[in-house]
Formats: structure tokens, C-alpha cells, sequence
């Protein structure tokens, strides 16, 4: 019984992680042409930017894309 348990809940860890590594690895934008050319204003901050992005609708999740942008 216990077996069962722990087997059950290492499936959903794993199933929790595959989860998170596909929100943040996979495809990560969103529009629909083949490219997107972006000019960034000299004196632009990294908020501007995002802003940006995200009225243009190019990226799909500003906040994951926030997350990995800062720790790169």
C-alpha cells in the first residue's frame, strides 16, 4: 500500500515538472509571421521592452518570460 503511495506521488512530481519544463522551454511566442523585428529605444528599460512584447502579442507568458529573462 505504501509502495503504491509513493509511486503515485513520484508520477505526479514528475508529470508537475515535465509541466514546468515545457511552460519554460517550449515555444515561447506567439505571433505568426515567420520573424519579428524589434528596435529597442535607446534609454529603454527592461519593463519597456516586455511592454512591448506583450502589446505586439509575440510572446505567449510575459511573466514566465520575465522569470527566465532575468536569470540569463
Amino acid at each position: 500500500m505504501i509502495r503504491k503511495i509513493i509511486l503515485a506521488t513520484l508520477l505526479f512530481i514528475t508529470i508537475v515538472i515535465i509541466f514546468f519544463a515545457w511552460k519554460i522551454v517550449g515555444p515561447g511566442t506567439s505571433f505568426n509571421g515567420e520573424k519579428y523585428v524589434l528596435f529597442i529605444k535607446t534609454g529603454s528599460h527592461f519593463e519597456d521592452v516586455v511592454q512591448t512584447l506583450k502589446n505586439d502579442n509575440v510572446i505567449k507568458n510575459p511573466s514566465i518570460f520575465s522569470f527566465v529573462a532575468t536569470k540569463l
